[in-house]
């Protein structure tokens, strides 16, 4: 009781005048004189706010207004506790509202562009907030702890020359910085995002001429090209003066092992064990086959059957390796073995004796393994081609999935692995699980390079007379780097002109089958093979294209009633469900259109009116191309 009367006493005798003001207290009574500083500066609309709580004053101004469409306001943030001043600018709509980029993509290009431009700026950087799309332009921190005193000081916004480092000169310096960087580059900002027309750009190099950051010369003409491409030429054949204009759209990356083609052959270090060797994973399992994968340790074998090599494969990373010398009496040769994952196919429950239909003779016919019809598909492609004796392909594309066989014999003389198909593991699995991985991550760019990709697995496919007549996502799988790999030929068809050499299977996948390539009676499986061609999978690729890129079908259709589907598209009846608002909000509105054209394209009724296969490349490197000088 003695010592809080001691306390009262002490707290009367207190002299209030001798506690010491903070720097915010006293920077708080010069509001009036702050207020006068940014009117000086013609800085016309300012707001001023304080926070006690958190020790920070808040001064947002706008920097300038950008015609009547939108303007800079730049807000300043003095932090009383940490002793910083932070700014950063924004871009908003007239009315004060902050301007957001919404659509993924655009936030994705925009990101891409920030990259660039941030190595040149020194005093600060452009970004764009992941949640709300703002545009930000946030300058270096200033971190002052040694003068703080000095320049929060009693007349914080003196001028006089005896006063140099007042905060009238810091706010100068970085509302002025503000007002440069962002007047320099709004305008093609905007146009990135698609709020400005370029066709304001020229009456901006008259008004501005070097105060604004401009874009490409001539950067309309990827687009020009694409829609010419479209209008005019897409479905005509390509001419050689046309080819070689465009040659560098059709070269193929450095093929990383001289000797793989599409097929190889491998001997196992241990035969019993693809069969019955321990921790398999199944992982896939479809009407036809079962797909699992494993460790094995094999070697590859050269295409004379006389000698090995050691197995160098296009993905490397993460396999384990292990070295067996074994003795070859044959050759007194010693071969090396690698033990890595990989993917085993084979055929599901097939009964080698099962008639699946009679001639008219009452001929039997019996079912042929899809394994060995697929290796034969595999055996052509892997050939070399020659047109007047000038080697277009070698027999290896690197956007087809890298297959094996195994020749193995057993003791008497009988294969093995006949029915076995063999192929690389890829890190990714398939599209499908590739872009639910990467939902948040993939630009517009990654999607275009896979399309990319696998327009040019089709024109491989294409001049070796082969169709896959089953191109669709789960049939696209991704390695590193987001390299594309065709694989699943097991419907696929090998014609040379109107003759069907092999007769791929009857599984189709709706929507992606093409309207011929399916059966025209309702009591037979089979389709009118000399309607199918290389345009078959031309339309398929259009759906996935369109799917791919505007995350929705072109097609209206019920996954519960695809009957209903393969009527309209037997009749020719299905229409294109297409909302051009809506696919311009996907990324930059002219190649967005231009890209839905496109696919649509691939999608008319008739074969003969859907766009040839090179000029759909040229389209998607043209389109890479914008992106890559524009963003």
């Amino acid at each position: 009781m003695q010592k809080e009367d001691d306390m009262e006493i002490e707290f009367k005798l207190l002299d209030l005048n001798d506690v010491e003001e903070t720097d915010f207290e006293k920077f708080a009574l010069n509001r009036p004189q702050i207020e006068k500083h940014f009117e000086e500066l013609n800085f016309k609309h300012f707001d001023i706010t304080q926070n006690e709580e958190t020790k920070q004053w808040q001064l947002t101004i706008t920097l300038e207004q950008f015609s009547n469409k939108f303007l800079a306001l730049c807000t300043t943030t003095i932090n009383f506790l940490r002793k910083r001043i932070d700014c950063k600018s924004f871009i908003a709509k007239p009315d004060g509202q902050l301007i957001q980029v919404k659509e993924k993509y655009l936030q994705r290009l925009l990101a891409r562009y920030f990259c660039r431009i941030n190595n040149s700026l020194r005093f600060g950087c452009f970004c764009i907030e992941n949640e709300t799309g703002q545009i930000q332009l946030k300058l270096n921190s200033v971190m002052i702890q040694e003068h703080w005193t000095d320049l929060i000081c009693l007349y914080p916004m003196q001028t006089d020359s005896q006063n140099q480092g007042s905060l009238s000169s810091l706010l100068k310096v970085l509302h002025f910085t503000s007002h440069y960087a962002i007047g320099y580059h709004i305008y093609r900002l905007m146009h990135l995002i698609n709020k400005l027309s370029y066709k304001v750009f020229p009456f901006l190099e008259q008004k501005l001429q070097d105060q604004y950051r401009k874009i490409p010369p001539q950067f309309d003409i990827y687009l020009q090209r694409i829609n010419d491409i479209i209008q005019n030429k897409c479905t005509t054949p390509i001419t050689e003066e046309e080819t070689r204009l465009f040659q560098q759209h059709f070269t193929y990356a450095k093929q990383p092992n001289p000797s793989f083609k599409i097929m190889n052959s491998i001997q196992f270090s241990n035969p019993d064990q693809v069969d019955n060797g321990e921790g398999y994973e199944l992982i896939g399992e479809g009407g036809f086959s079962i797909v699992k994968k494993g460790q094995l340790a094999f070697t590859l074998v050269q295409n004379s059957g006389t000698s090995t090599q050691k197995l160098e494969t296009e993905e490397p990373t993460g396999v384990l390796k292990q070295i067996q010398p074994v003795n070859n009496s044959d050759q007194n040769e010693i071969q090396t073995f690698t033990k890595r994952t990989i993917v085993i196919k084979k055929d599901k429950d097939r009964e080698k004796d099962k008639v699946v239909q009679q001639n008219e003779k009452g001929e039997k016919k019996f079912l042929q393994s899809r394994i060995v019809q697929e290796k034969k598909i595999l055996e052509i492609l892997s050939q070399p081609l020659y047109d007047k004796q000038k080697l277009i392909f070698n027999g290896y594309c690197p956007y087809i999935a890298q297959f094996y066989k195994a020749d193995t014999v057993d003791k008497n003389n009988m294969p093995l692995f006949n029915e076995h198909l063999f192929m690389e593991f890829y890190q990714h699995t398939s599209l499908d699980n590739f872009r639910s991985k990467f939902q948040t991550t993939q630009s517009l760019n990654t999607r275009l390079y896979i399309l990319f990709q696998i327009a040019h697995a089709l024109r491989y496919l294409s001049y070796y007379g082969v169709i896959h007549n089953d191109l669709k996502p789960g049939n696209i799988l991704i390695a590193k780097h987001y390299n594309a790999k065709l694989t699943d030929f097991g419907e696929a068809m090998y014609k040379k002109g109107d003759q069907v050499l092999i007769q791929g299977g009857d599984g189709r996948t709706l929507p992606f089958a093409a309207p011929e390539s399916l059966p025209e009676e309702q009591n037979t499986s089979q389709p009118n093979q000399s309607k199918i061609d290389h345009k078959s999978d031309i339309f398929s690729f259009g759906i996935l294209m369109y799917e791919f890129l505007f995350e929705q079908y072109p097609i209206d259709f019920k996954k519960s009633n695809l009957s209903n589907l393969q009527e309209r598209y037997k009749f020719k009846t299905y229409q294109i469900r297409s909302n051009i608002d809506f696919i311009k909000t996907f990324g930059p509105k002219h190649l967005m259109k231009c890209l839905r054209n496109l696919a649509i394209k691939c999608l008319h009724p008739e074969p003969q009116n859907r766009p040839n296969i090179e000029w759909i490349i040229i389209c998607l490197k043209e389109g890479l191309m914008y992106l890559e000088k524009m963003y």
